[in-house]
């Protein structure tokens, strides 16, 4: 979810194979949703992540890449300022199976935390990647 004054964003997985990211708004501080409705932002089913940067833009952490059917890569999604529409999206690692991301961003730098696996099922490592906001630009 991102929050703007009264204006929230919810992204969330979706379960029906479209491997499109679903997409909600509130504009009462999330008392109330619109129909959630597909989007036609690639994501694979897995949990994603949203926050708004220091300088307002937008941001959309998950695995969003054409053709993916795994959670590989981790990407970035950024909308420029002010802009409803995620403009560029960023791989931030790949090659193994992530999931679970959380960000913070502190002194203009996003620390991206997520869970990563290349041994199988449920053997999974903590990650921590430190990206300057200024790359996503």
């Amino acid at each position: 979810v991102t929050v703007d004054g009264g204006n929230c964003e919810m992204y969330c997985r979706d379960r029906s194979g479209k491997r499109v990211a679903l997409y909600a708004e509130s504009n009462d501080f999330g008392r109330t949703w619109s129909k959630m409705e597909f989007t036609n932002l690639p994501m694979i089913d897995s949990k994603p992540y949203a926050g708004t940067l220091s300088d307002g833009r937008r941001y959309l952490i998950c695995s969003c890449a054409s053709d993916i059917r795994a959670r590989d890569p981790l990407t970035v999604a950024v909308a420029d300022k002010g802009e409803a529409l995620f403009s560029r999206i960023y791989t931030v690692d790949e090659g193994k199976t992530l999931s679970y991301p959380y960000a913070v961003e502190i002194d203009k730098k996003l620390y991206i935390a997520y869970s990563s696996t290349t041994e199988g099922y449920n053997r999974n490592s903590a990650e921590l990647l430190i990206v300057d906001i200024e790359y996503l630009k």
